[in-house]
Order: structure tokens, then C-alpha cells, then sequence
């Protein structure tokens, strides 16, 4: 197995300047590497012994971050690796350049105007009524003993088309980055809480899913 020594004298005979490793890692995994070598000219040098030398060292110099939690996703960048010397000893210095990826879910609340016969509707049979952020189902909460006529529905499922369709158009004002898919959830109170109306205008609450990008601490 080649020592530092021993590829430190590889890379003088190369006349090697630099080893820079791209990488990809997340959702648990390293992902893909890829490692180019420089000489002091610019041009790419191909040499296996100090590219699996790096590849089976590079771990133990330079953290990488490959465990996603469902917020951080994870990081690429870049690795540039040079030959300095430090008190008269030969040795590599590792410099990772890297942005990490999240995705996070971001929320606002939109007024929406209702008729009358909607805040009759909603404040005589109706707790709430979410939409769902994973399956993009709709689940309404009736007020106990209510029965719900034919008419009823069909204004329950108009309104709900018509928040729908509105909320593609409300700006998540704190969001930061790249909106994810192609649905937005909704909800209009929580488990135990009512509806929040005031003259005709119900508070709904849209969420959507973000993806962006930060340096690397």
C-alpha cells in the first residue's frame, strides 16, 4: 500500500500542482466521486496511484455530510487537494468548497372571501377541512349531529376548488428557494380548533414544500 511519502514523491515526479475531487452525497449515502488531476501547466495528468490513494484516504481528512433527515438532503462540491509545505515537512492540505441541499416546508396564510351562503354553510356544519401535503387528499371535519344535503356538497366541493385553485396564486412570503411539485396543502384549523372567519373572510393557511441551497459551514 503507497504512504503519503510515497505519493508525495509521484506528484513531484508528475509535476502534479493539484487533485481536485467532485462529489455528490445524501439520503444516507457518499454518491459519486471523481477525482482530476492538474499539472503546473493546467493539463489533466492521469494517475491511478495517487487517485486511489486520495479515494482511500480522503475520508479521514475532510468531512462529508451524507445523512439526510427529510430536511437537509444532503451536499456537493468540490475537494482541492495541494502540496504545501509547513516548518520544512511535505504534506497535503484538503480544501472542500461545498453547498448543502434542503427542502423545508414553508407556510402563510391567505384571506379568502366568502359568499354568504358559505359562511352559513361552514359556520352551522363545518369544524375544518385540511389538505393533505403528502397525498394531496381532502379531509373535512363535520360538527357532531349535522346532516349535509346534496346542495350542501355541492357548495362544499366548490369551495374547496375555489381555495384550491387560489392558493397557486398566494406568495409564501418567507419562502426561500425553488417550490418542489406541483401542490400546495391547505388547512383551515387544526385538530380541536375551528374555522377563523370574520366578515366573510376565512383565514386558510398554504403550505408548500421548498428546495434551496446554503454554503457548507
Amino acid at each position: 500500500m503507497q504512504t503519503e511519502n510515497d505519493i508525495i514523491q509521484i506528484w513531484k515526479e508528475n509535476n502534479i500542482e493539484k487533485c481536485v475531487m467532485e462529489f455528490s452525497c445524501g439520503g444516507d449515502s457518499m454518491g459519486d466521486t471523481e477525482y482530476t488531476l492538474y499539472d503546473n501547466e493546467g493539463n489533466q495528468v492521469l494517475n491511478e496511484d495517487i487517485t486511489d490513494y486520495f479515494d482511500n484516504n480522503i475520508y479521514e481528512q475532510v468531512d462529508f455530510y451524507e445523512v439526510s433527515d427529510g430536511h437537509y438532503m444532503g451536499e456537493s462540491g468540490t475537494v482541492t487537494i495541494e502540496l504545501d509545505e509547513y516548518d520544512g515537512e511535505l504534506s497535503f492540505t484538503y480544501n472542500k468548497e461545498a453547498k448543502s441541499e434542503f427542502e423545508e416546508t414553508f407556510s402563510g396564510t391567505m384571506e379568502f372571501n366568502l359568499t354568504e351562503v358559505e359562511v352559513k354553510l361552514l359556520e352551522e356544519k363545518i369544524s375544518n377541512f385540511n389538505k393533505s401535503e403528502w397525498d394531496s387528499q381532502v379531509f373535512i371535519n363535520y360538527k357532531d349531529d349535522c346532516v349535509i344535503t346534496d346542495e350542501e356538497e355541492v357548495i362544499l366541493n366548490d369551495l374547496i376548488k375555489r381555495i384550491e385553485d387560489e392558493s397557486f396564486d398566494f406568495e409564501i412570503e418567507d419562502a426561500t428557494g425553488e417550490e418542489v411539485g406541483s401542490e400546495r396543502s391547505f388547512d383551515t384549523g387544526e385538530d380541536g380548533e375551528g374555522l377563523n372567519i370574520g366578515d366573510s373572510v376565512l383565514q386558510v393557511r398554504i403550505s408548500s414544500r421548498f428546495y434551496y441551497t446554503q454554503d457548507t459551514d
